[in-house]
């Protein structure tokens, strides 16, 4: 007999007192933690944590018309437990750039939100403009979240920036629904104060960002700080020798040396390689961290492209 290409969800699932524990556990945990009578501790629920799992998979279903893929605001064709794949976030062939660093980083936190636990202090990460960030939150998200942390839906910059807003009452709201953002998940479903005291909050500052909603992100990392929670941020973003205020938005985010506490974050970005015997008249780079190397393939080149300008494709214009 075949297979069934299509398994249908097995039953409705119903959250009480979060998205972390259900209605139905026997253990009546809260956020996903019990305490154990006999031990006296504080014990992770292992059957609220399969029920996640099962989430997911779309095994089960959420009780109304919202699937976890949803309320963390990411795709919905994502599923399962989120897997790691640096192919997928940042070109990893490259002859002109180390991504070491953030592999690193990004290899401890997936690590971490296995088990529920979050990153020590906030991070401000830059891959280059050819990187796609989004390849590594939506799997974090749901790995954090079946791990037991609570987790703030994935947010932009432009999305803290309007939270702040609507908060201030600055924004338009008609009966629930949110003028303008009619829409928009987390306009319509989240409050400034909900991202406040998350274990893991992933904020994506996107190209085009403004330098009022850099700082508004820099407001939320303060904040959270103020909660003993870090923040964790991807930037997009790039300025030219005109922007000043979104220079030096940017670079208020972050420090070069340890972050003396979580309202500061510390910058992990790619390295450009060193580059010997850079021959401009073929495009050929001879020689990389003492290896030879021969020219770049077709999928690589670009036509009528000198070396400093396909170096500028991956290098911001600014510190990050």
């Amino acid at each position: 007999m075949s297979e069934k290409i299509f398994e249908p969800a097995q039953g409705v699932v119903k959250t009480s007192n979060s998205m972390l524990s259900f209605s139905d556990c026997p253990n009546k945990c809260i956020d996903g933690y019990y305490i154990d009578p006999y031990k006296h501790k504080r014990m992770k629920c292992m059957y609220c944590e399969n029920k996640r799992k099962q989430l997911a998979q779309s095994k089960v279903q959420l009780e109304g018309d919202k699937s976890i893929q949803t309320l963390l605001n990411i795709p919905n064709m994502l599923s399962g437990y989120g897997s790691l794949q640096f192919a997928t976030i940042v070109p990893m062939d490259s002859q002109y750039f180390s991504f070491d660093e953030p592999l690193n980083y990004m290899t401890s936190l997936f690590e971490k939100a296995s088990s529920g636990d979050c990153s020590e202090e906030s991070l401000l990460f830059n891959l280059g403009k050819v990187s796609c960030v989004r390849n590594f939150i939506n799997p974090y998200l749901m790995r954090a979240y079946i791990g037991g942390a609570t987790v703030s839906p994935y947010i932009t910059a432009r999305d803290v920036f309007n939270l702040v807003r609507k908060e201030a009452g600055l924004i338009s709201i008609v009966e629930g629904v949110v003028v303008d953002y009619t829409n928009d998940y987390v306009m319509n479903n989240l409050k400034y104060n909900d991202l406040l005291s998350t274990d893991i909050c992933v904020v994506h500052i996107t190209t085009g960002s403004l330098y009022t909603q850099v700082r508004a992100v820099k407001g939320l990392m303060q904040m959270r700080a103020s909660n003993n929670k870090s923040t964790i941020i991807f930037t997009d973003a790039w300025y030219t020798k005109y922007e000043s205020e979104l220079r030096d938005s940017l670079q208020m985010l972050y420090t070069l040396d340890t972050p003396l506490d979580k309202s500061v974050a510390r910058l992990v970005k790619f390295e450009r390689i060193k580059e010997e015997d850079l021959d401009d008249s073929d495009f050929d780079i001879k020689k990389v961290k003492n290896k030879e190397s021969s020219a770049l393939s077709g999928r690589q080149q670009i036509a009528g492209a000198t070396s400093a300008q396909f170096n500028n494709m991956f290098s911001s214009k600014n510190n990050l």
